[in-house]
């Protein structure tokens, strides 16, 4: 009760300008969250801190979040239609 259905995902179905810049943020990004994963762990920086988390967001978006996620829900859209 109240649970939704589950839509199976298909492959999205990237442009060429879409799929160049994936490729080019992606490993980018995946390396730098890794890296913060670590530093979090071993708390050499605190997600509870305002500054360190904000340092962290701030990075994300430098590296690509932002034009990455839009380029997923563009390709899911279209793919989905």
């Amino acid at each position: 009760a109240g649970k939704l259905q589950e839509e199976p995902l298909g492959d999205l179905i990237y442009t060429d300008t879409e799929y160049e810049v994936r490729e080019e943020k992606a490993g980018t990004l995946s390396t730098f969250m890794s890296n913060a994963l670590t530093l979090f762990i071993s708390a050499e920086q605190d997600p509870g801190n305002d500054t360190d988390w904000n340092t962290y967001l701030s990075e994300l978006n430098k590296y690509g979040r932002e034009d990455l996620q839009k380029i997923a829900q563009d390709a899911y859209t279209r793919t989905n239609k």
